[in-house]
């Protein structure tokens, strides 16, 4: 697939949560590798970030290889982890508040790096970090320029992109993704991170990682959202801010039906 006459190459860094003794705990400290050195393993890379676990996919070409990095990479962070912790499949953790109290700082420090709403290309407002709350993104890295560099010119291309993702994937994703938690405080529509490579899409939950049918679905999601590009300014003149950010499943299906988006499952 290509985008501005460039291969169009997808990546990932989804983040997941732990328990021990069926509560949520803090993975500061399981593995090695931190936001500005990860730990390199084949097909990506593993860190602790923050109260979660992160682990960064190379960038696929196709789907075979999209869902290879993400499930072995995945996997050799389970390996990474003792077996007395269970992995969590939610998107949203609440910790218990006189644990959380008793967290170092850099712990329950939230991203340092702001991340932009596509609509405004305003910096968005971070959540509070004193609440024992956590959420785990799974951010969708899509990239098409090699050397590339954050001009005004690529920030556009940047927003244009990522409001076709809020048609192909944030719509879809509140159908199989219930947890309306984290919609409401993390990751809403619109939310991006321009690279100088192509974008970071930040507004779904780590949901999708967790079955090859879903990885799949993702990743066909986004060919068909670049094959279509000429019916995106059509898309841009419905606002989907509010579907998206109050999860209306109903007013989803309409646009889905509206503009022929793939559903996961359909």
């Amino acid at each position: 697939m290509k985008f501005n006459n460039q291969e169009v190459l997808v990546g990932a860094d989804p983040e997941v949560f732990i328990k021990k003794g069926g509560s949520f705990v803090s993975a500061f400290g399981l593995v090695q590798g931190n936001k500005t050195e990860p730990s390199p393993v084949k097909d990506g890379s593993v860190q602790v970030d923050g109260m979660a676990l992160e682990f960064n996919i190379n960038p696929a070409a196709n789907v075979q290889e999209f869902v290879h990095n993400v499930e072995s990479v995945y996997s050799q962070l389970r390996e990474q982890v003792p077996p007395d912790y269970e992995f969590s499949d939610q998107a949203t953790a609440l910790f218990n508040f006189n644990y959380f109290s008793e967290r170092s700082t850099e712990e329950v420090q939230l991203g340092c790096e702001a991340d932009y709403n596509a609509y405004t290309g305003t910096e968005n407002t971070k959540p509070d970090q004193k609440k024992p709350i956590r959420t785990a993104g799974g951010h969708i890295h899509i990239g098409w320029q090699e050397w590339g560099f954050l001009d005004e010119e690529h920030i556009e291309k940047c927003r244009r992109v990522v409001k076709a993702c809020d048609f192909y994937l944030g719509l879809p994703s509140i159908l199989y993704d219930s947890d309306t938690d984290r919609r409401s405080m993390y990751g809403q529509a619109g939310c991006f991170r321009p690279k100088t490579y192509g974008v970071e899409y930040r507004t779904l939950s780590n949901a999708w990682i967790h079955s090859t049918e879903l990885l799949e679905f993702v990743y066909s999601s986004i060919e068909q959202m670049m094959a279509n590009e000429s019916s995106w300014d059509q898309m841009f003149e419905t606002d989907i801010q509010d579907v998206i950010n109050t999860s209306d499943t109903t007013k989803a299906l309409e646009l889905i039906n509206k503009f022929n988006i793939p559903v996961f499952g359909g």
